[in-house]
């Protein structure tokens, strides 16, 4: 008896398999030659999923012309029931759709709880998305606690991007609140140390060896200059300056060591590199000379705002017991100008 009961389970146990194999066999048979049937059922599975969320969606859109509180707590509703979404499931456009909106209409209506909540929502959602960083820590710096715990948020992302305007404008501004002027003057020299790359790169030749790399130092509202030496084996003709990518350059001169004239030129568009043809080629040997650059403003404007403007006056308030700091300032404000 034992044995036909194991005999039946064995014939039972083959059975599926073979139905299982059959039912995967028919699917790839149809997905294969019947594309616009699978097409179709995808589209249908889309809007049973996708319909009762959109149809929620546009009755608060609808609310919003007559109640917008109502319309409000409609869209809070929404967007707590849709929490079950991740950042690549099929809903996560609607999560953003439905989040930003919520927080843009309840900052309108003054409802600082509601907007707090959607703006830590969409950062939660997506925490590369450093426009819902700033977003939260702004509604978070309303009062003294909120103020700390945005900062804690902020400085790890300024650390890693210190050139990001709205991050790093964002941090200053909350550090000074806090009395931290100086922590303020870290942030805002980062950043400007960060929009200034400072090395050049020179070439003679199109040789490894026909190159040299130059550290500029600033002289004077948009100047720099840097003196530098050039070891050829033939007769030197022409100089080819790279300047860093994204500094503007009003012109540049060279001069060579001994000559009384400045060989001026200017690029022709940004980025591209910046010839110097030599009048009198220099004989093999080491030749030496001085570069002269004239550069248009590569300052950002929210950091010559944060540094001059009324920000820049805070700051310089808040440093005046420390010496060292407003020495460091009057050095970031020089850059500003």
């Amino acid at each position: 008896m034992n044995a036909v009961r194991i005999g039946w389970v064995g014939h039972g146990a083959r059975a599926l398999a073979l139905a299982a194999s059959l039912a995967c066999a028919t699917v790839l048979a149809v997905w294969h030659l019947q594309p616009e049937l699978v097409h179709a059922l995808d589209a249908r599975i889309r809007r049973a999923y996708e319909e009762p969320w959109l149809d929620r969606w546009n009755a608060a859109l609808a609310t919003q012309a007559n109640d917008p509180e109502a319309a409000l707590q409609q869209l809070d509703a929404l967007a707590r029931d849709l929490g079950f979404v991740r950042e690549l499931d099929r809903g996560a456009v609607l999560v953003r759709m439905v989040s930003q909106h919520a927080l843009a209409l309840a900052t309108q209506l003054g409802r600082l709880d509601s907007a707090r909540w959607h703006a830590q929502r969409l950062h939660a959602f997506d925490d590369r998305d450093l426009g819902a960083l700033v977003q939260y820590c702004s509604l978070l710096a309303a009062d003294a606690t909120g103020r700390t715990e945005a900062i804690a948020l902020l400085r790890p992302v300024v650390q890693r991007f210190p050139g990001h305007a709205p991050t790093a404008g964002l941090l200053a501004a909350l550090l000074l609140a806090a009395g931290d002027g100086v922590g303020a003057l870290d942030v805002l020299e980062t950043a400007a140390g960060d929009t200034l790359p400072a090395q050049w790169d020179v070439r003679w030749g199109t040789a490894p060896e026909e190159q040299c790399w130059l550290l500029p130092v600033a002289c004077g509202p948009g100047g720099l200059v840097a003196s530098f030496t050039v070891d050829h084996a033939a007769p030197l003709v022409q100089l080819e300056f790279q300047p860093p990518e994204g500094r503007a350059i009003g012109s540049l001169g060279v001069q060579v060591a001994g000559a009384a004239d400045t060989l001026v030129a200017t690029a022709a568009q940004p980025g591209t590199p910046i010839r110097v043809t030599l009048p009198v080629p220099q004989p093999p040997g080491r030749s030496a000379f001085t570069l002269q650059v004239q550069t248009g403003h590569a300052l950002p404007s929210w950091l010559r705002d944060a540094v001059l403007g009324e920000p820049g006056r805070a700051l310089a308030a808040a440093l005046a017991t420390d010496a060292a700091a407003r020495e460091r300032l009057a050095r970031l404000q020089e850059r500003c100008r």
